[in-house]
């Protein structure tokens, strides 16, 4: 117990200070409250504690009335419970320090007659701020401003954020352990400070991922990890730190870095350079597709220092295997909607899965299982645009359903600006930018007001703060401000003013959206095609950054344009490069989309685009990468030329590699064409060729590329050997893995190799190579080119083999099969030796064969060859069977082609069955065949063969008519 009068004699340590008093602070009087105010200035007290109330509570006193300096004042509870007292509160009051922070957590628990202590929702897991008068730690230490701003940041607020947004987390976690370690083995090198990537394409999970790290790992004392959000750079510009030290080691996680790219690589130089660093401190970016040419790293990233500090090269996560998306898949159903999923209909998600994204990003396999749950069955024939537009209208009548009560434009006035910030990052509507349009300032008043007074709306804020921020997650925010755009803004004049506006407010983030955009596939959208070639939609900017992301966006437009819009916007790329002759980035993305457009050019026009890359690298002869798109112009020009002029091109790209010895690409690609021209020609690689590749390789040791085609040609080459030369090959093949044993396309070729020797081997060795890809395998688990490998191995086996161990070797085959459903070819691989055993057996087994291959061909109702495999199965069995049972199988047959009737072989296969079924029957029966036969031909008009099939059994049949 402290008297005051004896406080002014009591010196504190430097260690935490408590005023511990029978009477709250509010209950004594002003003369006594301002000598303990005094005190507490004076000698860094943290908190005051109290009782006498019999009530427990938590407010403030504030000290330093001018500076809002405050310390918690807690009072406790009665703490003998008492059943008789029905006024009084009993319990116990526990804090306790937030590691070395100016923060405490408060548990109370509170006694029920009869119960016992339960914990009290009022006091529990309650953060309070211990007050540090001058910034200082618990501890006595100073705080720097770096310490202070990290401290300050909160949470981000959960509301009003999509259920597709990875923060809500209504997709579970799961099948990411390895991940998870390699995040972990970044934490725990010993380095103090390193920064590091993660990139994937959007929608693939990395945000989720680093997110479920934080989460798994807060309680790991010695670390604090967190998202550095908007506020932080928005302290960090204001701020000149130079004291980065911190008393807890740092994960600090930046996402969505290029339009940020800037102040980051600052922020990491500085601490890069610090000497003041007390604990390590890890910075971990996360960004799409990327690696040191993008425009984001070259542009800021490219320093000594940076470099000298980044952990490894940058981390590519990839996209969970079949099995484990099922998983997810069934998961997402039963959590959210209580339901339950077959593997039949597993099965046709993810055909339509792969349909919709063939990446398979988790995004759109959730965005996929919400269609199914509340849509008809449209949802197995829709394409990307089809389910995000699906998506988007139903997000968008949820964000309506929030303005239910409140006039229609209101709403409108939301989607304006929810579609301008989407563009451009965010948009305070309190203060709006003067750039603005202003019919947008208008929307920005009207929201405002609205906003003011409707907790509801005021969640789709997030943050309680009167800014908008951009839909996420950004792929679908991308296609829902795409709709937006020419859904609010009707007129032309309207659009063209806000396109104007996102480009001088958003800058360089309107152009990091407009290639996201790009990058995603919002052009291929039929609606959104014409929107993207109005030059209007591009306005040229002022900062030369900002033409090189142009540049970029114009570029990537030309992927999914037909040749005369794409003739078009080379023509744009040519004028703004033209207009800006010191931008090398700009004539680099000219090069590149004049490289991009010859591959889709007829052989003249292809000519004349090549001639025109020419000539821009011969008035820019420093510019080593037009060199390089050169020649990959050169290179895809060979595609469709004869055998003289392909000749010219190898040539002309031997000139231009001996001309600059030093660019390794340029030899790459003469290595590329070398290959390319003899397959083109149906001649095959040859072992001249391989040979010139051999020498290419020994005089260029450091090119990988050289070598990964020298191993594809290797591969290739085995196709035309007999058994002691691919014996040979192979062994090449090996010893250049082994001296390459980190490149993955050379061990494939390898893999392919091995495969292909099974095939001339006699069966005891063919056994051993079968063998050694097993071993492969099961060492490693993960590499699908190696199960591609070996199931082509099986295959080769069975052809050497009895039937008995053939159909053994098959069995094999099928527990691959099983064993990895995500491989299309190996099922591939099994149906074709199903086929094989179908023609070989006897009828009942032949039968069985058939009916797996049925079986296959209904598991996978998205993989064409299956069908065919299986109709090549059914025309094998009528060859064995009486005519009425043949009869049978082409009525199965039938079947298939009208549920198919996309596929010509099918046909053509139907049609060579009852061609042959006549040959057996008698002459009445074969008319009726042929009578089917006509009828396949009269609806099928174009397929000669049909038409030829026809001709002859009406040939056969005329004698006995």
């Amino acid at each position: 117990m402290i008297d005051i009068d004896g406080l002014s004699s009591i010196e504190t340590v430097n260690r935490p200070t408590f005023l511990l008093a029978h009477n709250p602070f509010g209950n004594i009087n002003e003369e006594q409250q301002s000598r303990i105010k005094d005190y507490i200035r004076i000698n860094n007290v943290h908190a005051y504690f109290c009782g006498d109330t019999h009530l427990s509570g938590v407010t403030q006193i504030t000290y330093e009335d001018d500076q809002n300096k405050q310390i918690p004042c807690i009072t406790c509870y009665c703490s003998t419970p008492n059943p008789r007292d029905t006024y009084s509160e009993f319990g116990v009051i526990v804090g306790e320090w937030e590691g070395d922070s100016d923060k405490a957590v408060l548990n109370g628990w509170k006694w029920k007659s009869g119960i016992g202590f339960e914990p009290d929702e009022k006091i529990w897991k309650r953060s309070i701020f211990m007050g540090m008068p001058e910034n200082k730690s618990p501890f006595g230490r100073k705080k720097s401003e770096f310490e202070i701003c990290i401290d300050s940041l909160k949470k981000p607020s959960l509301e009003g954020i999509s259920d597709l947004d990875y923060r809500s987390k209504k997709m579970p976690f799961t099948g990411r352990e390895g991940e998870m370690k390699v995040l972990m083995d970044f934490l725990n090198d010993d380095r103090q400070f390193l920064w590091w990537a993660i990139i994937a394409s959007g929608g693939t999970g990395k945000s989720r991922l680093v997110l479920e790290f934080i989460e798994s790992n807060m309680m790991m004392v010695s670390w604090k990890m967190l998202f550095l959000q908007d506020a932080f750079f928005i302290s960090y510009n204001k701020s000149n730190w130079f004291d980065w030290s911190y008393p807890d080691n740092l994960l600090l996680v930046v996402d969505y870095v290029q339009i940020r790219s800037q102040i980051i690589a600052e922020f990491i130089t500085g601490l890069a350079s610090s000497c003041t660093l007390s604990k390590k401190i890890r910075i971990l970016l996360i960004e799409r597709e990327a690696d040191e040419s993008a425009l984001w790293y070259k542009n800021n990233f490219d320093t000594t220092v940076i470099k000298g500090t980044r952990y490894k090269e940058f981390y590519k996560l990839k996209t969970i295997n079949d099995e484990k998306l099922k998983k997810l898949a069934s998961n997402y159903l039963l959590e959210n909607y209580s339901k339950q999923i077959n593997e039949n209909e597993l099965n046709s998600v993810l055909t339509q899965l792969a349909e919709v994204d063939p990446e398979k990003r988790i995004l759109f396999l959730m965005m996929i299982l919400d269609a199914r749950n509340e849509n008809t069955e449209k949802w197995r024939n829709w394409d990307k645009n089809q389910l995000s537009d699906y998506i988007v209208k139903r997000e968008l009548q949820n964000i309506k359903n929030r303005f239910a009560g409140l006039t229609e434009d209101i709403y409108k006035a939301y989607n304006r600006l929810l579609c301008f910030a989407t563009m451009t990052e965010m948009l305070n509507l309190e203060d709006p930018p003067v750039d603005l349009p202003v019919f947008l300032q208008k929307d920005c008043e009207r929201l405002s007001n609205a906003f003011a007074f409707n907790s509801e709306l005021m969640a789709l804020l997030q943050e309680n703060e009167l800014v908008i921020r951009p839909y996420t997650p950004d792929i679908l925010g991308e296609y829902l401000s795409l709709v937006l755009f020419q859904e609010v803004f009707r007129s032309q004049s309207e659009k063209e003013a806000v396109i104007e506006a996102a480009q001088k407010i958003g800058g360089q983030n309107y152009y990091i959206f407009l290639g996201r955009c790009f990058n995603d596939g919002m052009n291929c959208a039929e609606n959104f095609k014409k929107l993207f070639n109005e030059k209007w939609f591009f306005i040229t900017p002022d900062s030369n950054e900002n033409k090189i992301l142009l540049s970029v966006c114009l570029y990537i437009l030309i992927f999914d344009q037909d040749p005369a819009a794409a003739m078009e916007t080379v023509k744009r790329l040519e004028n703004l490069s033209s207009e800006n002759r010191g931008i090398e980035e700009i004539k680099i993305y000219l090069a590149e989309s004049l490289a991009v457009q010859a591959l889709d050019q007829d052989p003249a026009a292809a000519m004349e685009t090549v001639k025109r890359l020419e000539n821009l690298s011969s008035e820019n002869p420093g510019i080593e990468k037009i060199k390089i798109c050169l020649a990959e112009g050169l290179a895809g020009l060979i595609r469709n030329q004869d055998p003289v002029a392909a000749a010219e091109v190898v040539e002309r790209l031997e000139n231009l590699s001996s001309k600059n010895p030093g660019i390794e690409e340029i030899k790459a690609c003469l290595a590329e064409i070398l290959v390319l021209q003899r397959l083109q020609q149906d001649l095959g690689v040859t072992a001249e060729t391989v040979k010139r590749l051999e020498n290419l390789s020994s005089e260029n040791p450091e090119n990988e590329r050289i070598k990964m085609v020298l191993a594809e040609g290797l591969a290739k080459l085995t196709r035309h050997q007999d058994l002691a030369a691919t014996a040979e090959t192979v062994k090449r093949l090996e010893n250049l893995s082994n001296e390459n044993p980190e490149n993955e396309r050379i061990k494939m070729a390898l893999f392919e190799g091995l495969a292909r020797l099974t095939r001339h081997q006699d069966p005891v060795a063919a056994m051993e190579t079968v063998e050694r890809l097993e071993n492969l395998n099961s060492e490693n688990p993960e590499n699908e080119s190696i199960k591609r490998a070996l199931a082509e191995g099986l295959a080769g086996l069975t052809r050497h083999q009895d039937l008995a161990a053939a159909m053994e070797t098959v069995e094999r085959l099928g527990n691959l099969s099983s064993e990895n459903p995500e491989v299309q070819e190996i099922k591939l691989t099994l149906a074709n030796c199903l086929v094989k055993l179908a023609l070989d057996q006897e009828l009942p087994a032949a039968v069985e064969a058939v009916e797996r291959l049925e079986n296959l061909s209904n598991e996978n109702p998205g993989i064409e060859d299956m069908k065919i495999f299986l109709t090549l199965g059914l025309v094998g069995l009528t060859i064995n069977q009486d005519p009425a049972a043949a009869m049978e199988t082409v009525e199965r047959l039938e079947n298939l082609s009208s549920e198919n009737p996309g596929i010509e072989k099918i046909k053509i296969y139907l049609a060579e069955s009852l061609a042959g079924l006549t040959h057996h029957q008698d002459p009445v029966a074969a008319m009726e065949t042929v009578e089917r036969l006509e009828n396949l031909s009269s609806e099928n008009p174009g397929i000669e063969k049909i038409k030829t099939l026809l001709a002859e059994s009406l040939a056969r049949l005329t004698p006995h008519l």
